[in-house]
């Protein structure tokens, strides 16, 4: 988790992944990798994913590809462009970037800018056949599924403790 900070009570900051003190890592969205326009839907996360392993050479990084995918869907987060992947090249190789801009939101036409297998509004089972078509073993496409699941579970129950019930209190 990368440092932040709250400036004036009200502006939230994050420390930028790209830096390591006075040192700049070199940065490479999907949209510039790919020719990929982020503006209209242009990409298939079975693209993002073979990209993913052509250029790190690393199931591990194709793994955190699939689980960012899982993640976005399951929140909604229809804005995902092809801006908002990038990829760091770090002492000799390349890695997925940390994950940012992510928001529940509207897409296009209420679709997701990025498909699952050609799919703007995907399920489960789309990305279970995305694992399939990808070569990526699908044991561990249903343990992650599974997982970022749990995590959202958990975070949901965590934020409704910590929300009151302002209903009561409305019209009444």
């Amino acid at each position: 988790m990368p440092e932040t900070n709250l400036f004036e009570g009200k502006y939230f900051g994050v420390s930028r992944f790209d830096r390591d003190g006075s040192k700049r890592d070199h940065v490479h969205t999907a949209s510039g990798l790919l020719y990929a326009s982020h503006r209209l839907p242009s990409l298939d996360y079975s693209g993002l994913m073979k990209a993913t392993m052509a250029l790190t050479r690393d199931i591990n990084e194709v793994e955190k590809m699939f689980r960012l995918m899982i993640f976005i869907i399951l929140i909604g987060n229809k804005d995902d462009h092809s801006k908002n992947f990038s990829f760091l090249f770090r002492n000799g190789s390349w890695y997925l970037s940390p994950a940012y801009d992510l928001l529940p939101s509207d897409g296009f036409n209420n679709n997701h800018t990025t498909t699952v297998n050609g799919n703007g509004k995907p399920d489960i089972e789309d990305c279970i056949e995305l694992a399939k078509n990808t070569a990526f073993p699908e044991k561990s496409a249903k343990r992650i599924i599974e997982e970022v699941m749990e995590g959202l579970r958990g975070l949901n129950n965590a934020r409704q403790k910590s929300i009151p019930n302002l209903s009561s209190n409305i019209g009444h």
